[in-house]
């Protein structure tokens, strides 16, 4: 009985823990995940989450949660807010300005993230100038950032473009003040302009999907005297790059105060006689005591020799890397050139492992012990993988695409899905899917599909479907919530997705260029909006048919007002 006693005395309860500590814990959680978690335990808790969760994050959020959040915590406190049109929750954004975004409500703001991957999203920064005056750190797309100019934003010192366009516009240099700058290119990235960059930039960061005119934009550093911070990747192979020398030589006569460089280089580089002597000479160029004694800059080269097209493939990156994004092909991994001395800690100038969410698998690889630090959450296979060698590292995988060439069956796939348990988003080839599926008979893997597959991109490879094959493929997908078809279809075939996929948010998809009908009215005639509270929206000739924020719904019902 006594020792019941004790153990009962001993055990620590949450309710016991000291304010000083649930204090430091939601400064570290997103606010809107903790309201809704712990605001019906009890009193105590709600008024520890209304005075120190001050960071939300409304990503994935849906509507009634949204809304309660909004409506029943103290926004006046908010520090840092961050809302997303994506397929989870299109329309997020405009509903908020709809609803919630009297200025008053978020006199403490400082931080302000508007993301959206959808091309139909409008522009609406203008509309929350009242806001933006105290904001310090700013996330926009890139049609937000070309209005930055006409907005009094005297207290931005940060800011993150999410840029979806070709070429970056010139109204960077107006925001003068500017100490910080982040740009993610997912287009191809053409930089003429010199006078683009505010000149008070003391950390610039710039990630290319792919960089053309390389030498352009390097110019257009110059004048940037202010700089400590230069950070460059470029995620797909191209045929520009610079030797080091010229690097050498923009930094030492107009960057005098940089201190970190780092980059990620990948390109295809042509030789003329001697492979290895002038693919040593690219690294030799990042040899000089400039980088190796006097700014302790290391890179590693991994490279592979192409003989009868006289050319190399180059990955060239400076040390430690911690990207989040990898492409590992057969003989890049293991073999590599380093500058880095043999008296250095190897542990502080390495590959982060731990920071990789997302890898492209080019070509076949031998499994390496490193890659069970990843923590993948996105994998793009062009070559077969052995999943159990992998069932560790797949563990937190959201994310799969398979390249049409890849060869899976239906029990490697069954075993996939038992390594990774999250996985809810596939893009992959309609014929290579039949194939996997057995001509779409396979039960137990539609069984498997249909539980996790939220999320389908379904490409065509010059292969028609047909109204048999449409309703072989529904039992696989019916559950599916977001639905991609990168093929013309016609309207017939669109209409029995939207009638016989209730789960059903968004579906995109193309018309065939000869289609005459107007699919905003068939779809009108036949109350396809009616029953799916949508909208549709048209880019050329791919359509985009979504539920709106405003009518997502969920179990969630507040209990009872604990608005201040």
């Amino acid at each position: 009985m006594e020792e019941a006693k004790k153990k009962r005395s001993s055990t620590l309860l949450l309710e016991d823990l000291p304010n000083e500590i649930f204090r430091q814990i939601f400064s570290y959680v997103n606010g809107a995940h903790a309201f809704l978690a712990f605001s019906s335990l009890n009193y105590r808790f709600q008024c520890l989450i209304l005075d120190y969760c001050t960071t939300f994050d409304f990503k994935s959020i849906e509507k009634t949660q949204f809304d309660y959040v909004f409506r029943y915590h103290n926004t006046r406190q908010w520090t840092a807010l961050q809302l997303v049109n994506d397929k989870n929750t299109p329309g997020q954004i405009e509903y908020f300005i709809e609803k919630y975004s009297s200025f008053k409500d978020f006199t403490h703001l400082k931080s302000l993230s508007l993301v959206s991957t959808d091309y139909t999203y409008e522009c609406v920064i203008l509309k929350l100038a009242p806001i933006l005056e105290n904001i310090v750190t700013l996330t926009v797309n890139s049609r937000e950032s070309s209005q930055l100019a006409a907005l009094n934003l005297p207290k931005l010192k940060h800011l993150v473009i999410l840029q979806h366009y070709d070429t970056l516009a010139d109204h960077l240099h107006s925001i003068s003040q500017l100490e910080s700058l982040e740009v993610r290119v997912t287009g191809r990235g053409y930089f003429v302009d010199n006078r683009m960059w505010p000149t008070k930039l003391k950390k610039l960061k710039v990630t290319f999907k792919s960089m053309y005119y390389l030498h352009e934009f390097a110019n257009s550093l110059k004048t940037l005297s202010q700089l400590e911070t230069l950070e460059i990747y470029q995620m797909q192979m191209t045929r520009e790059h610079l030797d080091g020398d010229v690097w050498e030589s923009i930094i030492s006569s107009s960057l005098p105060l940089l201190k970190h460089f780092k980059f990620y280089f990948h390109f295809t580089y042509s030789y003329s006689l001697n492979a290895n002597n002038e693919i040593q000479h690219i690294i030799d160029s990042y040899s000089t005591p400039f980088y190796t004694i006097e700014n302790n800059w290391f890179i590693r080269c991994h490279y592979k020799k192409h003989v009868k097209h006289n050319e190399a493939n180059i990955i060239l990156y400076t040390l430690p890397c911690d990207l989040d994004q990898m492409t590992i092909n057969t003989k890049y991994f293991d073999e590599y050139v380093t500058t880095l001395p043999n008296d250095k800690d190897k542990s502080v100038y390495k590959v982060r492992y731990s920071n990789v969410k997302k890898l492209i698998i080019n070509d076949l690889i031998p499994f390496h012990e490193n890659f069970c630090q990843m923590n993948l959450e996105e994998l793009k296979l062009k070559y077969y993988i052995n999943f159990n060698q992998w069932s560790y590292v797949l563990r937190n995988l959201r994310s799969l695409e398979i390249d049409t060439n890849v060869r899976v069956w239906s029990k490697m796939f069954i075993h996939l899905f038992d390594c990774a348990p999250n996985l809810c988003e596939l893009k992959i080839e309609k014929n290579l899917l039949r194939g996997i599926t057995s001509a779409w008979t396979d039960r137990n893997l539609r069984n498997s599909f249909g539980r996790q597959i939220h999320s389908l991109d379904l490409r065509f490879n010059r292969s028609d479907l047909s109204n048999r094959e449409l309703r072989q493929i529904l039992p696989f997908i019916h559950r599916c919530r977001h639905l991609t078809i990168n093929y013309d279809i016609k309207i017939g075939k669109i209409i029995y997705i939207l009638q016989n996929m209730r789960y059903l948010q968004d579906l995109r998809f193309k018309m065939p260029p000869t289609c005459k009908s107007n699919l905003g009215t068939e779809l009108e005639e036949r109350k396809i909006f009616l029953t799916f509270n949508c909208f549709l929206t048209r880019y050329g000739r791919e359509y985009y048919h979504c539920r709106k924020y405003s009518h997502f719904e969920t179990a969630l019902r507040p209990t009872k007002s604990n608005k201040r």
